[in-house]
């Protein structure tokens, strides 16, 4: 698995995010097809770690998939998690107040 510094996202914009209330569920994630190995380590503006891969669908085209673990159970966890994490990941695109889909950061 390749980590990056705290602070360095990723290259591209991000297409999938999965989260997941276990450990246990985010390494059977991250253990998919090739394996961890294929997934960078990222930290968060929380410094919370999450992950990423590029992968390509049945066509050939590629896209990138995210994957975090929230910490605990729990649907008010989830959103919490699931929001912050969002908008960390929205704010790749460089244009402040809005996130790749034109969604509104508030």
């Amino acid at each position: 698995m390749k980590e990056r510094a705290n602070g360095n996202r990723p290259e591209k914009d991000v297409d999938v995010l999965i989260l997941t209330a276990l450990q246990d569920e985010l390494d059977a994630v991250l253990a998919v097809a090739t394996g961890k190995a294929a997934w960078t380590s990222h930290r968060d503006s929380e410094d919370f770690r999450y992950f990423t891969r590029e992968v390509a669908n049945a066509r050939g085209e590629r896209f990138v998939v995210a994957a975090a673990w929230i910490g605990e159970k729990g649907e008010r966890t989830a959103a919490i998690r699931g929001k912050q994490l969002l908008d960390d990941l929205e704010g790749l695109d460089g244009r402040e107040g809005a996130g790749k889909h034109g969604r509104s950061r508030s």
